[in-house]
């Protein structure tokens, strides 16, 4: 809740005559059903969140189009922190004038369940950790950036221009994939598939 608190209090950066800020902005919440579970009940709730960034040109030298690039970190139920997003968009940044960027949804899971005797009562849950927004010129230097917290930015990893998504992001994508038994069914006596 403390590092959710983080984004909700924009964030803003101010390099080279770029100023920056983000916000974490809510989308929908949905609540799931109550399962009965032994001795009491589960509830899982699913937000779906999405960064909003304000970028200020405020130097008249910085002209042409700027790439805004974003990356967004969860925390894990397990209190792991991982890279959920990072996209750019290209953008013209006229003088005085603030530009919104959003960034795509990311969902937020939580789960709590009670005991009937209020001895296994929990939660564990998912929130957003940070985030670093960069702003990159014509010729791909960087002229802006700013990251909340700040240590987010010895975490963030960021891909060249044209180098694709992948890697660890894209692996904790796939975890909720079939256990490897399940994917491939070999097929049995009499041509059913097994397992």
């Amino acid at each position: 809740i403390v590092l959710a608190a983080l984004l909700l209090a924009p964030a803003a950066a101010f390099a080279a005559g770029i100023e920056i800020t983000a916000k974490e902005k809510t989308l929908e919440v949905n609540k799931g059903e109550k399962i009965d579970i032994r001795r009491g009940d589960a509830r899982r709730r699913d937000k779906s969140v999405q960064v909003v960034m304000s970028i200020r040109n405020m130097q008249p030298a910085n002209k042409g189009k700027f790439t805004v690039q974003w990356s967004i970190l969860r925390k894990g139920i397990r209190g792991n922190v991982e890279e959920v997003q990072q996209k750019s968009s290209v953008v013209e940044l006229p003088v005085g004038r603030e530009v919104v960027v959003e960034s795509d949804p990311v969902t937020i899971t939580d789960i709590r369940w009670d005991s009937d005797r209020n001895r296994n009562s929990g939660s564990r849950e998912q929130d957003i950790d940070g985030c670093g927004v960069r702003v990159l010129n014509e010729a791909g230097e960087v002229v802006g950036e700013m990251y909340k917290p700040s240590d987010a930015q010895g975490t963030i990893k960021w891909r060249e221009e044209g180098e694709k998504e992948g890697g660890k992001a894209e692996r904790n994508a796939n975890k909720d994939k079939l256990p490897k038994k399940f994917r491939n069914p070999q097929p049995q006596p009499g041509g059913a598939p097994g397992i």
